[in-house]
C-alpha cells in the first residue's frame, strides 16, 4: 500500500461530553452519518461570511471524542476559534502525538487518520500533492485560510463535505444562500506551467487579475497549480503578466 505521513499536520483531539453536539453546530459535513465502521469524513470550519477557515479531516472516535486533521500553520487560528465558541461546553482540546494524516490507497478521498507506525512510505509529498491538485482537493493553510468560500473550492462535489439538510452551523446562511440561489462567477481549475510560480496572486498579461492560487507543487520540471479564476475560464491557456503561459489541465 502507497502512503505518505504528512509532516505540517498535526491531530487536534477534541474530548467530553458536548464533543459531538459542539462539533456538528460548526462544521459544514453531518456528524451523524459517522460510526464505528464509518468513521472518518472531510470537513470545513468556516467563519460567520461562510469563509474556509480549515478543512480538515474528522475521524469519529465516540461520541465523546474525535479527532481533526488541522494544518500546522493555522493551528492556533483554528483553536482559538474553537476555544471561543467551545466556553460553554464541555470539551476539551489537546495534540494527540500518536496518531497523524496519511495518504493512502484505500483511504477516504485517500486519505485517514491513522495511529503512527506499521506503514512504510514510499511516495514523496510533491506526488501526493500533485495527486491532491489534480483531484481538486485543497489544503488550507495560513496563506488562504478564510479566502475562499467552500463553493470556490468546490467541496460539494466532494463526498459529504457540505449538509444542507443537517441544518445551523456557523456560516451555514452564506453557504446555502450561494448554493441555492447565487450563480458562482468564479471557478476552480487546476493549471500547469513550466516555471515555478511564486505569487499567490495571479494577473494576466493586461495586468488585470486573473486568479488566486490555492495550492501548487513544482515536480518534474512542471508547476501544477490549483487556481480560483475570478471569472469563467473559458479557454484553454492564459498569458500571465511576466509573459509565461499557464495551461489548463
Amino acid at each position: 500500500m502507497s502512503a505518505y505521513q504528512y509532516q505540517d499536520f498535526k491531530i487536534l483531539e477534541v474530548q467530553g461530553v458536548d464533543t459531538k453536539k459542539f462539533l456538528q453546530g460548526l462544521t459544514t459535513a453531518d456528524l451523524n452519518i459517522l460510526s464505528p465502521t464509518s468513521n472518518i469524513l472531510l470537513t470545513a470550519f468556516a467563519n460567520l461570511k461562510g469563509r474556509v477557515i480549515s478543512l480538515s479531516f474528522i475521524k469519529y472516535i465516540s461520541d465523546d471524542k474525535f479527532l481533526l486533521s488541522v494544518e500546522e500553520g493555522i493551528l492556533e487560528i483554528l483553536l482559538s476559534w474553537l476555544k471561543k465558541y467551545g466556553m460553554f461546553s464541555k470539551v476539551s482540546f489537546s495534540i494527540n502525538d500518536q496518531y497523524a494524516l496519511f495518504f493512502t490507497d484505500n483511504g477516504f478521498l485517500k486519505h485517514d487518520i491513522l495511529h503512527i507506525g506499521g506503514l512504510e512510505f514510499d511516495i514523496s509529498f510533491e506526488e501526493v500533492q500533485k495527486q491532491n491538485i489534480l483531484n481538486k482537493l485543497a489544503i488550507i493553510d495560513k496563506k488562504n485560510t478564510e479566502k475562499f468560500l467552500p463553493a470556490e473550492l468546490e467541496l460539494d462535489n466532494l463526498e459529504n463535505v457540505v449538509s444542507y439538510k443537517k441544518g445551523c452551523y456557523m456560516g451555514q446562511e452564506v453557504i446555502a444562500r450561494i448554493h441555492y440561489k447565487a450563480k458562482l462567477k468564479k471557478e476552480l481549475v487546476v493549471v500547469k506551467t513550466s516555471f515555478d510560480v511564486q505569487e499567490q496572486d495571479l494577473k494576466d498579461q493586461y495586468s488585470k487579475p486573473l486568479a488566486n492560487v490555492v495550492n501548487k507543487v513544482f515536480l518534474d520540471n512542471q508547476c501544477y497549480m490549483l487556481v480560483v479564476f475570478h471569472k469563467e475560464a473559458t479557454e484553454s491557456e492564459y498569458q500571465l503578466e511576466d509573459g509565461h503561459k499557464i495551461i489548463k489541465c
